[in-house]
């Protein structure tokens, strides 16, 4: 009967000779070697990949040419919105127009973005600009879920306070097209209003630096604007940017970019996202003898494109083929230092990725000119091409494009004068 106990959390190779004796004269003996690996203890990790975004985009301003005229693009020119004329100077530039040249330091920041300008008049307390959607002849009455986050991109020449208003116009309408104008409105990340109707919101921009601000649509503080206070979930219309002046009286400008929905889901379980989306998420682990660290990976069922950062944990994919049904394993493995074996834990989530049927919206062309359209397609999804004049209300189908890959493009010549030009999904929403 052999028995021993090795000394703990030291691993050691231990070569033991066991003999055998016997009582003759001379006693004769035979032995053996037994070679014992000592090998510590190891826990394994434990992982936890957190909760989902899928960040969706639903307005940037790359198609629109340089200078679009005013008020033509999503948002109406500030003194547009009879609630808040009274704070505007009507002798000072009000203006909105996409442009090319902007304030630096937007690490996300495109060639183009809106920038919207006014001026708040002297004498006036709780000013404000209820910089509105309504209606604008490119991408107005913007659709986003208010079931989810909308999140983006503002800088201004002085300090805002920032709130959002949310039209409940329960469209069926994709995020990025056409809501409506039908339905109350509500403040949403707003503490209070002021006596003359100011709200007071609940996000500060800072001057001369590039602010992203992101709305937790369902869970903010809400104030009724013509409705109860009270937001009604899934499709609704961004309706306007209430802009609450922080920074005294006199000229802003006001630049706006990178216009997203951000859609949120516990891991691990399903993710359903659109094609051209971003998922991302932070996987994290707990291990009481992690050794010399965690390190963090993707099985051989990823999709080539995702990719994690072994030691943040770390992942993003932004898909481009949809129709598509996604296994992603996630694993931690620690790394024992004292000879122990190597433990890991892992968890798989879904991802389900759906088609995103509208196209962008071109902008403004002067008589003559020739703009190149490009945007993210579907293949095999059919694209109208559409012009007006800039004296028309009517949209006029002036080509077909059927996408054969993920992006498509199309060069037009404005020859029928100033003119606006638009493409369209001809099975989807269109961003009109």
């Amino acid at each position: 009967m052999f028995s021993w106990t090795p000394p703990s959390g030291v691993a050691s190779t231990n070569v033991i000779t066991v003999r055998v004796t016997d009582n003759g004269v001379p006693p004769l003996y035979d032995e053996k070697d037994v070679t014992i690996y000592v090998i510590p203890t190891n826990t394994p990790p434990t992982l936890s990949l957190g909760t989902a975004r899928a960040t969706e985009p639903v307005v940037n301003f790359e198609t629109f040419t340089n200078n679009t005229p005013n008020e033509q693009v999503m948002f109406k020119k500030p003194l547009n919105s009879s609630t808040t004329t009274a704070f505007i100077d009507t002798n000072a530039t009000n203006y909105t127009s996409v442009v090319t040249a902007f304030p630096a330091g937007n690490a996300n920041a495109g060639a183009k973005v809106l920038r919207a300008t006014w001026s708040f008049k002297a004498g006036t307390t709780n000013y404000w600009v209820r910089l509105n959607t309504g209606n604008t002849t490119l991408l107005p009455n913007v659709t986003i879920n208010a079931s989810a986050r909308v999140k983006f991109d503002v800088y201004t020449t002085k300090a805002l306070t920032v709130a959002v208003g949310i039209r409940e116009t329960g469209t069926a309408a994709e995020n990025g097209a056409n809501g409506g104008i039908t339905g109350t409105i509500e403040f949403v990340g707003a503490s209070g209003k002021q006596a003359n109707g100011c709200p007071i919101p609940t996000r500060t921009v800072n001057a001369a630096t590039w602010t992203t601000l992101e709305f937790d649509l369902p869970n903010e503080l809400k104030q009724a604007f013509t409705g109860d206070g009270i937001l009604t979930g899934g499709q609704q219309v961004l309706e306007h940017l209430a802009l609450v002046g922080a920074g005294g009286t006199g000229a802003y400008d006001v630049y706006l970019d990178n216009f997203q929905v951000v859609t949120t889901a516990a891991l691990p379980g399903t993710v359903t996202m659109k094609a051209n989306s971003t998922l991302t998420f932070t996987g994290s682990a707990t291990d009481p003898d992690p050794g010399s660290g965690l390190e963090f990976g993707l099985d051989a069922d990823a999709p080539a494109t995702a990719t994690i950062n072994n030691l943040t944990g770390a992942f993003t994919w932004t898909p481009t083929t949809s129709g598509t049904t996604n296994p992603i394993t996630v694993f931690a493995n620690d790394n024992p230092i004292n000879g122990a074996i190597a433990k890991t834990d892992s968890k798989t989530l879904t991802v389900i990725v759906t088609s995103d049927t509208l196209a962008p919206q071109s902008g403004f062309v002067a008589g003559d000119d020739t703009v190149s359209l490009s945007w993210d397609s579907n293949p095999g999804t059919v694209y109208y091409v559409q012009s007006r004049t800039s004296h028309s209300a009517n949209w006029a189908t002036v080509g077909t494009v059927t996408a054969t890959g993920i992006s498509s493009s199309v060069t037009v010549t404005s020859d029928k004068g100033d003119s606006f030009f638009r493409v369209v999904a001809a099975s989807g929403e269109s961003s009109e």
